[in-house]
């Protein structure tokens, strides 16, 4: 999406423009382990990933958000803000050290 002068707008601010690059699956018609397999086949290291998990037709996606944050957990991923992620720069976000060099 391209608004007009939105960018430099937002930018005169001091504000950032935070889009996400992982979306949810139409989930309906899968099963709430392979919603959850197709959100983490897609995620990288500082990936945004969008769910509507309040939408009250989407009870696939809260069943899924536990095992979407199980598979993080073991590939070594945690969540965190986006204010969090914007301040580790492109840098591994570590559990108490900040951004670090490493995963």
């Amino acid at each position: 999406i391209r608004l007009i002068g939105l960018s430099r707008a937002v930018s005169e601010a001091g504000l950032h423009t935070v889009m996400y690059d992982v979306a949810e699956p139409d989930g309906s018609k899968d099963s709430t382990e392979d919603y959850a397999a197709n959100i983490l086949r897609e995620i990288r290291p500082g990936s945004i990933v969008l769910i509507h998990a309040m939408n009250s037709h989407n009870q696939n996606a809260r069943d899924a958000l536990p095992l979407i944050l199980e598979g993080l957990a073991k590939r070594g991923y945690r969540a965190v803000t986006v204010t969090r992620l914007l301040e580790a720069g492109g840098k591994a976000v570590t559990p108490d050290a900040g951004p670090s060099s490493s995963r």
